[in-house]
Formats: C-alpha cells, sequence, structure tokens
C-alpha cells in the first residue's frame, strides 16, 4: 500500500471479523526498525508479530507476519473465513481489504466402483479376469463434498461457516501381488480426474497371480480416503494360462510398455453408461490384443494336437 501526500503510518489485522468469535490486532508500525535485519515486534496474550529484512535497502521484500495466539488452542473449523487489512495514512485515512479462504478438512468418496464387463466391486470380494483379458479396468464415482461447520464458544455464543469443497484432485490404483503368504508393491499410478465419474486401467497386462487393489480418491487440500481393498485372480495353473502368462511377462519386463499402453482416464457423458455391459468402454491395448492374439494361437494349436492324438 503508498499514499504519496501523507504515507503509511500502520497497519490492522483482523480475522473472521462480524463473527462472534474474531481476532484482531491494530497498530502495526508500517516501518520496523531499519538497523535490524529480523526481530520480534510484539508478543502479548492477544498476537505475536515480527518484521523481517528490514534492514536492507531493497523494501520490495519487507515483510510483517502476524500471528493470533487464541488459534492456538481454538482451532479454525472447516469451512469460509476472511481476514481483513487496514491501511491508516498518516493524515488518519483508512482503507481495508478482505479475502477469503476455506478450510476443507473432509475427504471425498467414492461409490459405484465396478470392475468393467465383470462385476461391481465389493469389500474383501475376490474376482477372477479372464486369461485373455489381463488389463482390467475400473469405473466408479467420485465426490468431494461440500461441508461448513457451527461452532460454539466458550462464552456460549455460536458462529456458522458456510460451506466448502476443495474438488477432486485425482485418483490413485495400488495393486500388491501376493508372494508367499504376503502382498508386495506391483504397480501404483495416479490419474487426474476433470469430472465425478472416473474410468482407469492398468498400463500392462498382470501375470498370472493373485492381487490385493486399493483406489484412493485425494482432494485439492490433500484429504484423502481410500475404498476397501478387494482382490483379482488371474490363472488356473492351464497351459493355455501359463502360456498367455508368460505372454504378459515378456512385455511387462520390456522397456516400452508403458508407451504402449498409457493409463487412461475417460471423461463419462451427460447420460450415465453401465460400465458392467459396456464393450464399446473396454478399451483393448496393443499389448492385450497380442497377447489374446497369442493365447488363442497356442489353444487353436493344442487343440489340433488333442485331434491328431
Amino acid at each position: 500500500a503508498t499514499d504519496s501526500t501523507s504515507g503509511i503510518s500502520s497497519y490492522s489485522v483482523s480475522l473472521d471479523s462480524g463473527k462472534n468469535k474474531n481476532y484482531s490486532t491494530s497498530g502495526i508500525p508500517a516501518t520496523g526498525d531499519t538497523t535490524k535485519s529480523s526481530y520480534l515486534y510484539k508478543d502479548d496474550s492477544n498476537a505475536k508479530i515480527e518484521y523481517f529484512n528490514e534492514s536492507d535497502s531493497d523494501t520490495t521484500n519487507d515483510e510483517i507476519r502476524v500471528y493470533f495466539k487464541g488459534l492456538n488452542a481454538s482451532e479454525l473449523t472447516e469451512g469460509k473465513h476472511s481476514f481483513k487489512v487496514t491501511v491508516t495514512d498518516k493524515a488518519g485515512n483508512e482503507n481495508s481489504s478482505t479475502q477469503d479462504f476455506y478450510l476443507d478438512k473432509t475427504p471425498p468418496g467414492i461409490s459405484e466402483l465396478a470392475i468393467a464387463n465383470i462385476s461391481t466391486v465389493k469389500k474383501g470380494q475376490t474376482y477372477t479376469l479372464s486369461i485373455f483379458k489381463r488389463i482390467p479396468s475400473f469405473s466408479g464415482k467420485i465426490e468431494d463434498p461440500f461441508y461448513g461447520s457451527e461452532k460454539t464458544n466458550d462464552d456460549g455464543s455460536k458462529d456458522t461457516f458456510d460451506k466448502v469443497s476443495s474438488g477432486i484432485d485425482n485418483i490413485n490404483l495400488t495393486l500388491k501381488k501376493l508372494d508367499g503368504k504376503k502382498y508386495v508393491n506391483h504397480f501404483t499410478k495416479d490419474y487426474s480426474v476433470t469430472s465425478n465419474r472416473f474410468y482407469i486401467t492398468t498400463p500392462y497386462p498382470l501375470v498370472d497371480g493373485q492381487y490385493e487393489v486399493l483406489i484412493t480418491a485425494k482432494d485439492k487440500a490433500g484429504n484423502n480416503s481410500s475404498y476397501p481393498a478387494f482382490y483379482l485372480k488371474i490363472g488356473n495353473n492351464s497351459f493355455l494360462s501359463l502360456a498367455s502368462s508368460f505372454v504378459s511377462n515378456l512385455f511387462n519386463n520390456g522397456k516400452d510398455i508403458k508407451q504402449i499402453n498409457q493409463p487412461t482416464f475417460l471423461p463419462s457423458s451427460k447420460t450415465t453408461v453401465n460400465i458392467l455391459n459396456s464393450v464399446k468402454q473396454q478399451r483393448i491395448s496393443t499389448v492385450q490384443s497380442f497377447v489374446s492374439w497369442v493365447a488363442n494361437f497356442i489353444s487353436k494349436l493344442w487343440r489340433n494336437t488333442l485331434r491328431l492324438n
């Protein structure tokens, strides 16, 4: 703030002005002690005020920090808050600016989770994949609800804070493969989200085995929540299953696998699509097509061999 006529004299800062419970401090000098670089100006039961970078010639990096003591024992609740800074010049004129800020403490939620063309998902259940479709796809709904708060103050008065939502940031897909008696990390990936419906796939075919699947939603405030774990099983130790798993493993070990089939997110249309029976939404990658072709070829070869015998 500047005043070419009188010059700035002081600042006042307030938090949640207009609420029954609010915080404020005034009379903060516009210019600190220029003989000191950084120092503590005030520290009482109400506020702590510090000055920084006062002694150098660069006035653009001058900084004043204000900490309200009441917040240490009474944390801000969820919802919309505001702070106001008032500038007073040497002639007594004032000018104020108010800035709103939002506290989102509620994690997003995942619902309607399904494995494309297989089944809806339930906690702790195991789902068997076809050996010809080793790249599973998952769909569902993700929401970051709007929440505010009502706070009862020490004197019995109440303050209400408007509902807020920071919005969805991403979804994380983590697969762990059963190795002996424990599950070990196999794959993890963050997927960007642009709508409240998501559709994601693994980046490469899964080899035979059992997997634990964990899908986690994260909002832009850093809150996150995970859908209860469920399990995938693929392969039955048959010759055909082992052969197709072997081919999948060859591709998984290839350096160019991620270039062949990147994880995808497909925003939904305005009309909800039944993902369980929609063949069109089941994307088949070059890798999966080749694996299926090899598996089918081996199957035919095996059947012909049996006929000859």
